[in-house]
């Protein structure tokens, strides 16, 4: 079947499309379906997205930041160039959530994949 993502109630849904009856299926993605960065401070953890890692790879000086915001910049940069492991090549930048959406391409494929497997 094929499968649409869309959001629900500020969630991101996947619904499978066919002849039959519609199926949704409900995640929360963060951390599933994404990359969030902790700083171990009690916020909501840091996303690895294009705006933040582009903003963290283009400061020039870390010595004239605040150090909360060099924290973050060397955090995001950081995981950005670790090495995914697990047998899998490349580093955690190929992870990257890309616009607006807080969904990486490369885990919605996953995710699309286990539920076309599950049927």
């Amino acid at each position: 079947g094929r499968f649409t993502a869309s959001r629900w109630g500020g969630r991101l849904v996947a619904v499978a499309m066919g002849s039959g009856p519609e199926t949704v299926i409900y995640l929360d993605i963060d951390g599933v379906l994404n990359v969030g960065i902790g700083d171990n401070g009690g916020t909501a953890p840091l996303l690895l997205n294009d705006n933040n890692l582009a903003m963290a790879l283009g400061a020039k000086d870390l010595s004239l930041m605040k150090p909360r915001e060099r924290i973050y910049v060397e955090k995001l940069v950081s995981v950005a160039n670790r090495d995914i492991g697990n047998n899998e090549r490349g580093t955690y930048s190929s992870y990257v959530c890309r616009g607006k959406d807080h969904c990486s391409e490369i885990f919605l494929d996953r995710l699309a994949t286990i539920i076309r497997a599950a049927g």
